[in-house]
């Protein structure tokens, strides 16, 4: 299948261009320890398998989802909140992320859209594609975080094309495909880290097209 007349790539972030496998698991294990201090045993297996878990039940975030369900109390979560932060310098660019940008910006006008904390320009920078984005468009910057249709709308305004040039590519049903089709955009699904569990509940979750790597998007991709 062939997504044709696109002008604007969209991509998201976390587990999308970037992987955050390792510091997900050092958040993991920095957990289950603080956990066995609080005389709560967990595997860092278990605590995985809940994450997961979350992930196909839709939990916004899919790491507090797995501690709630675990009966981690409001109090010890603050407490993780400092004892088990997420190690953002853990995370790396996918090997086919570099490669995929370079030939797509060559070809279409690219711009990311991520919930993130402040930083995303940095962040950008600090893994060498600043220079293969056109837009950036961060949930704390823009003060609106998906799935909220505002950040789609302010972005597709940002174009000055028509929704249906654009295509939105990222990791969650809910966050990434569902409000981007809302939107008028057109979708890719990657199957990639925690939400590649997810399943569709109805039509608006589906995806145009779903790949598993994002070396397959330059020939899915095309301005006629």
């Amino acid at each position: 299948m062939s997504l044709t007349g696109i002008r604007w790539v969209f991509l998201d972030l976390g587990w999308t261009l970037i992987n955050e496998a390792k510091a997900h698991l050092e958040r993991c294990e920095k957990t289950v320890r603080a956990l066995f201090a609080l005389r709560k045993p967990v595997t860092v297996e278990a605590l995985i398998e809940e994450c997961d878990k979350a992930a196909a039940a839709f939990a916004p975030s899919p790491y507090w989802g797995a501690l709630q369900a675990l009966g981690i109390s409001t109090e010890e979560q603050n407490m993780l909140r400092e004892q088990a932060p997420y190690p953002k310098d853990l995370e790396e660019l996918y090997p086919d992320t570099m490669d995929m940008l370079k030939v797509l910006s060559d070809r279409f006008k690219l711009g990311v859209i991520a919930n993130q904390p402040a930083g995303t320009e940095e962040r950008l920078i600090k893994h060498g594609i600043r220079d293969c984005f056109d837009l950036v468009f961060s949930s704390t910057e823009q003060g609106v975080a998906k799935p909220d249709p505002r950040i789609f709308e302010l972005a597709t305004e940002a174009t000055g094309t028509e929704p249906h040039q654009i295509v939105m590519v990222g990791d969650r049903l809910d966050y990434d495909i569902r409000p981007a089709k809302a939107s008028g955009w057109r979708t890719v699904r990657v199957l990639r880290g925690f939400h590649r569990v997810q399943q569709p509940r109805d039509e608006a979750d589906k995806p145009d097209a779903t790949v598993k790597h994002l070396s397959d998007l330059p020939e899915l991709l095309s301005h006629d």
